[in-house]
């Protein structure tokens, strides 16, 4: 669990470390590259998904282009499920990176 105060309504972040692992293998950002952009204020905001009830998604931009973050919440922890680069996200957040 990860002490963070940088997003609004979230005190801890967590995550399955074997999701972050395949994420690590696969290449693609990880949940530490997450939390990196959130420390370097690569945060954009936070909406209510529109699919997946009781789930958030959270726009960071790593490496200039903004990916997803979709997270639960349990209490004052956020759980982190995936991230992915978003093509919709990066038009309305666009790639400027703090």
């Amino acid at each position: 669990m990860h002490t963070l105060s940088l997003v609004p309504h979230v005190q801890y972040w967590d995550w399955n470390p074997e999701k972050n692992a395949l994420l690590q293998r696969s290449g693609r950002p990880s949940f530490n590259d997450v939390m990196d952009a959130l420390l370097a204020g690569g945060y954009r905001g936070s909406e209510d998904s529109a699919r997946y009830p009781g789930q958030k998604i959270m726009v960071v931009m790593i490496e200039g282009y903004a990916h997803a973050v979709p997270y639960r919440m349990e209490g004052e922890i956020g759980i982190m499920i995936t991230v992915y680069p978003s093509r919709a996200m990066q038009k309305r957040f666009g790639g400027i990176q703090p």
